[in-house]
């Protein structure tokens, strides 16, 4: 066998693609795969075909366990889009960060807080009654 070939471009720009390299093998006959013609001359897939992780970029994050783990102000497979990118549906968006409203809660303030949940139920509980009691009394007389 001679040297390694040159490495394949990576199968991934981020999040743990692989690159593969091959080797010559000993073979003088055609053969119509790589791994007949291996088999033949007695090698190991190991010995003929080197893989790596590649794709290891991350934008705005750390390369952990063959992805990108982003900060809380950033999205993405590779940590690319920063996170106020997916909107602040009750808030704005402030250094990369949803500023909510008072009311909510969320990395996109999409969610309401608990307390608010309660005044609100509280307030319909109350105008379900004065509208019963308005048509109780109207109905009633």
């Amino acid at each position: 066998m001679s040297g390694w070939g040159q490495w394949s471009n990576c199968s991934s720009s981020c999040g743990g693609g692989t690159a593969r390299r091959f080797k010559q093998l000993c073979c003088n006959k055609t053969y119509t795969t790589i791994e007949k013609c291996a088999k033949d001359c007695k090698v190991l897939q190991k010995d003929y075909i080197e893989k790596k992780v590649c794709g290891e970029t991350c934008v705005n994050g750390n390369f952990t366990q063959n992805k990108c783990q982003c900060p809380k102000r950033f999205t993405g497979k590779c940590c690319e889009s920063d996170a106020c990118e997916q909107g602040c549906k009750f808030g704005e968006c402030k250094n990369g960060k949803c500023s909510c409203m008072a009311f909510f809660k969320g990395d996109s303030c999409q969610k309401p807080k608990p307390w608010f949940l309660v005044a609100t139920s509280v307030l319909g509980t109350i105008l379900l009654m004065m509208i019963t009691c308005c048509v109780c009394r109207f109905c009633c007389g």
